[in-house]
């Protein structure tokens, strides 16, 4: 809990509670993304003054690792605050290396503002992102930052050299101006401040580089330097300045209080002040976006802190989840079947993290025993891949990920489709139903009916259409394998399905790195935290 004394009263701020007193409720509730000091919950004063004057509540989104409570509490506000901070964003989070002169990033801090973000975007949440918090509004949404302005800025191209510190950057009351700030007409950020040029305070020695997919730079120092983004169809605006110390220490001169007052004031507008160009946000736009231009979008949500979106495709419910910085190759890994378990032990975060997107596409029955494999689903399954490759631009081959019943699919897949697949990973597979322990009850039946059985006493041993039978192109086209299983695993019996497709695997030389966990029954499938780098690394054909 953090309690923070206002001008209005006092705010008792917690997960879920917010109890006010001594001022009626102002138009819009806004959370301050929490500024991840390590031992308490807060915000600069300046951050929350700033708003009270404008006429709204000020609450601190503390920092939590519970996803749950964390999507509770944004849920409730009308608008968020992205603060800034000393720390400077890990640049490996846009594939670079620490500058010498780069301040050490808050990895914490990172990811608690990028899942805020996400969170804002999934569910069109207003966001103004101040200093930092621009910053890492355009690295979360796929940009990148000059980490050091001195070494791109100096003046070497004609422009005028402009200092972008100020020393007591707080210090708005009793400083003039750092510089000023060219508005970009027609942006989002000129119909909200109604102006062209704007003095600002400023204090920052990192700025935009590349722009994030789906944002476009709405403000200029004199330098050429980025002093503001906006999202072309998000309703988010980024400044690199500091508005909240003028509006919260009134100069007396030297700065336009009633235009800056205008991006705290008009947070809600924030929306109606960006009328959709959805074809400008598709042509370089997210995933989601692209999705959304060919297919109906249930939702736009998190996994694992990653933008996810779910939508519906040849009568089947898909997801593609994006990374922060997607692979320049492309490269993605499909999970077959049961896609929200074991996340934890089947490195989702990891791969994410390496620039992986993740998918997965199901039927949208309840059955899905009785069609997950069937022709007609292989068939769909390969519409659903080709959509992925040319409309995405997700590289032409994936790696499988393939646990019990998703070990079923992803071996049928593969076999029909050898020239789309790269790697495949097994966990505890199922590769013959018919010695699935209880598979005569659980979806028998739609089984029997699907694949034409009517033997009561049906053996799959030799039936082609079973995956422990279809080694052979999968071998034939170098397709490397990671088979995981246990040697107690008294439902999906090892002998007849993962040690028999592996003998048939490696004597038709095909490359398999088999791993037999003992004393490990059916489940868990997947690996301890500090085990999961052979995931990565096996993807990564290393």
């Amino acid at each position: 809990m953090n309690i923070h004394k206002t001008l209005a009263g006092t705010i008792v701020l917690a997960l879920g509670l917010v109890s006010v007193s001594a001022a009626p409720r102002p138009a819009l509730l806004v959370g301050i993304a929490d500024s991840c000091d390590p031992n308490q919950n807060s915000v600069g004063d300046c951050y929350a003054r700033a708003l009270e004057r404008c006429g709204h509540i000020p609450l601190v989104i503390p920092k939590t690792v519970d996803t749950n409570a964390l999507s509770r509490l944004l849920s409730r506000l009308d608008a968020i605050v992205i603060t800034g901070g000393r720390a400077d964003i890990d640049p490996a989070r846009y594939g670079e290396k620490p500058h010498p002169k780069a301040h050490p990033p808050d990895l914490f801090r990172d990811g608690f503002d990028f899942t805020v973000l996400r969170y804002a975007a999934a569910h069109r949440i207003p966001v103004l992102g101040i200093c930092r918090g621009e910053q890492v509004m355009n690295v979360c949404f796929g940009g990148s930052m000059y980490q050091h302005i001195p070494d791109f800025f100096n003046g070497q191209d004609g422009k005028p050299v402009v200092k972008h510190t100020r020393y007591p950057y707080l210090g708005a009351a009793t400083n003039p101006p750092t510089h000023t700030v060219a508005i970009v007409p027609g942006t989002k950020l000129a119909r909200l401040l109604g102006t062209n040029t704007l003095a600002i305070a400023s204090h920052h020695h990192q700025a935009v580089k590349r722009l994030a997919p789906g944002f476009r730079a709405s403000a200029y120092a004199p330098d050429g330097v980025v002093e503001a983004i906006e999202g072309i169809d998000l309703p988010m605006i980024g400044v690199q300045f500091h508005p909240e110390t003028v509006v919260a220490e009134r100069p007396a001169k030297g700065f336009e209080l009633n235009r800056l007052e205008q991006l705290f004031r008009r947070l809600g507008d924030f929306a109606a002040q960006a009328p959709c160009d959805f074809a400008a946000h598709r042509a370089t736009g997210t995933d989601g976006a692209k999705i959304a231009a060919r297919f109906k979008v249930d939702r736009h949500d998190l996994m694992q802190g990653f933008r996810r979106t779910v939508f519906n495709m040849e009568d089947c419910k898909a997801w593609v989840v994006e990374p922060d910085v997607p692979a320049a190759d492309g490269r993605w890994v499909w999970c077959m079947e049961w896609p929200t378990a074991f996340q934890d032990r089947v490195a989702v975060k990891a791969l994410l993290k390496a620039g992986y997107r993740w998918v997965t596409f199901n039927p949208a029955s309840k059955e899905v025993y009785a069609g997950n494999q069937n022709d007609e689903m292989i068939a769909k399954r390969r519409a659903f891949q080709k959509f992925l490759v040319e409309d995405l631009g997700f590289a032409p081959k994936c790696g499988l990920i393939g646990m019990s019943w998703g070990g079923f699919y992803s071996v049928r897949y593969a076999a029909a489709h050898p020239d789309c697949i790269a790697h495949i990973y097994l966990d505890a597979p199922l590769l013959d139903f018919s010695t699935l322990k209880g598979w005569k009850g659980r979806g028998g039946p739609g089984i029997r009916a699907t694949y034409g059985i009517k033997d009561p006493d049906y053996v799959g041993a030799t039936d082609p259409r079973q995956p422990v039978n279809c080694a052979a192109p999968i071998a034939k086209a170098g397709i490397p394998i990671l088979l995981l299983y246990g040697g107690k695993d008294d439902v999906v019996p090892c002998t007849a399905n993962a040690e028999l497709f592996a003998k048939r695997f490696k004597e038709l030389g095909g490359k398999i790195i088999v791993e037999k966990r003992a004393t490990y029954g059916h489940h868990p499938h997947g690996l301890a935290v500090g085990e999961q780098q052979c995931f990565v690394d096996f993807f990564n054909g290393k």
